[in-house]
């Protein structure tokens, strides 16, 4: 278990701006709000989305849903709100009884949002900084200026974050 604060950005956010906060912030991914609904997006998705003439983030359909931990949750196993990490194992249970839930809710402002993830191989990825390209078809991060990709030979999708 692991908790990562990651970027919040609204539905009508445009790509480029979604991916500038995780810029911002060293996260490969960013939580977008629409009302009280939250979802999970990578680099990877926004840079596609991109490539593909998408232009807001509400426009994706990628990304996972990421449900709220209730209180009565946290005290029914009791999970430590302060130091979540003192209590992995009751974190680790919320999530499996939100239906096998890789990332968790635990509190979100109009720019930040603490989420939980089911484990540490989960949460370290997304700690670091978002790549620019991607690979259209495996996925798979590549350096800018690469025209194909080494692994499968697939056009690369590609995403600019200036200002």
């Amino acid at each position: 278990m692991k908790t990562v604060d990651l970027p919040v950005v609204s539905s009508a956010a445009s790509l480029k701006t979604s991916f500038q906060q995780m810029v911002k912030q060293g996260r490969t991914a960013v939580v977008e709000r629409q009302g009280n609904a939250f979802r999970i997006h990578t680099a990877r998705d926004i840079v596609r989305a991109s490539a593909k003439g998408l232009f807001t983030l509400g426009e994706l359909r990628t990304g996972r849903p990421l449900d709220s931990i209730e209180v009565n949750d946290l005290a029914r196993h009791g999970a430590r709100l302060s130091v979540p990490t003192d209590s992995s194992s009751a974190y680790e249970s919320i999530l499996r009884e939100m239906g096998d839930q890789d990332y968790g809710l635990l509190t979100s402002t109009d720019r930040s949002a603490i989420i939980v993830t089911r484990s540490e191989g989960l949460g370290f990825p997304l700690e670091a900084s978002p790549a620019y390209c991607y690979c259209s078809r495996c996925g798979d991060s590549v350096p800018e200026g690469t025209t194909r990709c080494p692994k499968c030979h697939s056009p690369i999708d590609c995403i600019t974050a200036e200002q």
